[in-house]
């Protein structure tokens, strides 16, 4: 089936160091969820993450980009959270 793609992204200071990536949404089945929780880069309730892809900006800073690959008939809500230090 085909499948909606969401890009979720995340520009870490200057400096950072980049150390996990956590992947939140609302999808569940039966029933989709009414707050985000925590699902890892997996396949849920006819939904994905993608695993988290890490760049360059022109300021040097890292960017963590995630996709959400959605293949349900309603939107949800996603989100991620990167730690750094």
């Amino acid at each position: 089936s085909c499948a909606t793609r969401g890009e979720v992204a995340v520009t870490l200071p200057v400096g950072a160091r980049y150390i996990a990536t956590h992947y939140f949404t609302t999808a569940d089945s039966p029933n989709d969820r009414a707050d985000v929780y925590e699902t890892g880069p997996k396949e849920v309730a006819n939904a994905r993450f993608s695993e988290a892809v890490h760049g360059q900006n022109n300021h040097g800073q890292e960017v963590v980009t995630v996709y959400y690959y959605n293949r349900a008939n309603r939107a949800r809500w996603v989100s991620i959270n990167v730690d750094y230090r």
